[in-house]
């Protein structure tokens, strides 16, 4: 019983390495427009930006997450891309999720023996959909997937400000260990809302995203 709590831990840590080859690392989601339109110009303002972000991931993105970690048909899982598609309004961010979501199916095929990887074949493989829907089909729990996808999302954005210049490497963990904290002690499993539920509150964050096209130089992808 030990033995195969640690290899879940393992696993789960495997996944969270910044290593793990999907190609996030070259996708910023609005950052390096923030930064470099002057929207970001202090750790305060980075801590408060990178907070409606968590807030935004709670109220919209890991209401599809959670649900898609416990799909069980088929139906079921292209309904919930079709809800996806119908309520996700930006195309930068739909670009990056098929990119990310290709990608992870891709090493996922590689490291495992995935149930019902047919059913990918007929539904855009947005990342949210795909990440949580093949965790949940290799028997993780709602909480770990809905945990590990944040914890990716926080590191990524901390990732893209110390390749940005902003930040140093210790800065960004010390910040990464706050917000950490902040996602501890104001949200649960029980947060997240259900899919009809869910809605955009950063309004700020989609203006970033949708800009970073309009960039005279750019590090990262659209």
């Amino acid at each position: 019983m030990e033995a195969q709590q640690n290899y879940r831990l393992y696993q789960i840590l495997h996944f969270a390495d910044s290593a793990f080859p999907i190609g996030g690392f070259a996708y910023s989601n609005g950052m390096e427009y923030a930064v470099k339109s002057q929207l970001i110009n202090t750790v305060d303002e980075l801590n408060q930006y990178l907070k409606s972000y968590i807030d935004q991931m709670y109220a919209f993105d890991l209401a599809f997450v959670k649900q898609a970690s416990s799909v069980r048909t088929i139906e079921e899982l292209q309904e919930l891309s079709d809800n996806y598609n119908a309520m996700l309004l930006n195309p930068a961010l739909k670009k990056s999720g098929m990119v990310l979501g290709k990608n992870w199916l891709s090493i996922i095929k590689n490291l495992f023996e995935v149930p019902h990887l047919d059913w990918y074949k007929t539904i855009d493989v947005d990342f949210h959909i795909v990440f949580a829907a093949t965790l949940g089909s290799l028997d993780f729990s709602v909480q770990e997937i809905c945990e590990l996808f944040v914890f990716m999302n926080v590191r990524d954005q901390l990732s893209v400000v110390v390749r940005l210049g902003t930040l140093g490497p210790t800065k960004s963990h010390q910040i990464q260990k706050e917000l950490l904290s902040y996602v501890a002690k104001n949200y649960t499993i029980s947060s997240i809302p259900q899919v009809d539920k869910a809605c955009k509150n950063a309004y700020v964050l989609e203006l970033c995203q949708l800009s970073h096209q309009y960039l005279y130089t750019k590090l990262f992808q659209n």
